[in-house]
């Protein structure tokens, strides 16, 4: 049962985080602008489809892709994949506890 709940748990988290950076600035990324050699910069992007597009502006999301059907699943997957873990380790550390 544990495991279930972890997964949910983790769905639900990763779910929420995906849908507030749709109006928050959440997700890392960095920002430069539209020239030969760019420098970029780091901070904080939102995911909306109506905002990201903007002239004369370069954005890697994650510092890696500028396309967002990646950035989703990468947002989805890495928020997924980091509570899931947090709380195997939580929950490893929780038993053991209950066992001594």
């Amino acid at each position: 049962m544990g495991v279930m709940r972890n997964l949910s748990v983790s769905l639900v988290a990763s779910l929420a985080y995906f849908f507030s950076s749709f109006f928050l600035n959440l997700v890392p990324c960095q920002i430069s602008p539209n020239v030969p050699n760019p420098t970029y910069a780091w901070t904080f992007c939102n995911i909306n489809p109506d905002q990201t597009f903007s002239l004369g502006i370069q954005k890697l999301y994650f510092g890696f892709t500028s396309t967002l059907t990646e950035t989703y699943f990468i947002s989805l997957a890495a928020v997924f994949l980091i509570v899931l873990g947090i709380l195997t380790l939580l929950t490893k550390k929780s038993k053991r506890n209950k066992d001594e």
